[in-house]
Order: C-alpha cells, then structure tokens, then sequence
C-alpha cells in the first residue's frame, strides 16, 4: 500500500447536499451503521444499488461527522428513484437505510459547515482518483495522508494531481513515501 500526503487551503463554492427534493441521479443514505469499514461499505453498498441500475459512483467517507452516510450516483434519476423506492427502510447491517435525493442546492460553505472541510476534500478527491483506499486528514494543518492500493498507483495520482487546482483556493501538493 503506498501513501501521499498533501496539503491545500480553504475555499467556498457550490457543493452537493442531500434533501428529499425532486428526482435525482444522486442518492444520499444515511443510518448506516458507523463500524463499517469504507472499503467494505463500498462494496456491499455496490453489491446492493447495482441491482436497481449502473451505479457510477459511491461516495463514503470516514470523517467523524459523515459517519453513517453515503451518496450513491446512478446513471439516471429513473434508477435512482428505483432503488430509492425498493430500499427506504431495508434493513442494511441491522439498522434501516434512509434514503433521499441529493441536490446541488446549497453553498460549499454551507456543505463544509454541515459536513465538515475534511469530509468534502476527501469526497473531491475520491472523485477526481478512484484508487484511494483512505484519507487521513491532519487536524488543522490542511494536510491529508492518502493511502492508494499501489505505490504505482500513488505514483500516478502524484503525476496526475500534485498542482492541481481543485478550486481558486485549493491546491494539491502530492509527496509519495
């Protein structure tokens, strides 16, 4: 397993935020059950929603105050709203999934507030790299310490994002170890 650090600096903007708004390829789950490690809630979060429709994206984070959350991106808002309407309420890990639509609706900084900063910078490079299996966030520093499956592929996510400007304030300097 090969590790990256960065570091970056705050910012607003727009962001995601889940509501129980109109249809939306995008679902946000919460009541799940804290314990579950990220790479198996993936999974078995894939291993459930695929059956409805392609799920393109799963996005769950370990940050203390996204704990027991995730947001599930389908291919289209007709499959989403599917899953939605089959698994409100299923029983996943013994506890019953809430299930909403996710909006673009409010502010990053409104997101960052209701969220947390290290949750939504974990959630934009979970987006941008796949490969990431964790994202350790250092308190207060702006720093993060990555963990990929590979070292060859932490050395292309260096290649691929150290510089990158993730927002007028958000810049990624990677260093692989």
């Amino acid at each position: 397993m090969a590790v990256a650090s960065t570091s970056a600096t705050t910012s607003n903007g727009n962001g995601a935020s889940p509501s129980s708004a109109a249809p939306s390829p995008t679902l946000y789950i919460k009541n799940i059950e804290g314990k579950i490690k990220k790479p198996e809630l993936r999974r078995q979060l894939y291993s459930l929603f695929s059956s409805y429709g392609r799920v393109l994206d799963i996005v769950a984070t370990r940050a203390p105050s996204m704990r027991g959350q995730a947001f599930v991106v389908f291919e289209t808002p007709t499959i989403a709203n599917a899953a939605k309407r089959a698994l409100s309420g299923f029983s996943f890990y013994g506890k019953g999934l809430d299930i909403e639509y996710s909006t673009g609706g409010k502010s990053r900084a409104l997101l960052r507030r209701e969220l947390g900063e290290e949750a939504v910078m974990e959630m934009e490079l979970e987006q941008r790299f796949v490969d990431i299996t964790e994202v350790k966030n250092e308190d207060d520093t702006w720093s993060a310490t990555i963990k990929f499956d590979s070292q060859q592929t932490a050395q292309a996510a260096q290649s691929a994002l150290h510089g990158v400007q993730l927002d007028p304030m958000y810049t990624l300097d990677l260093h692989v170890s």
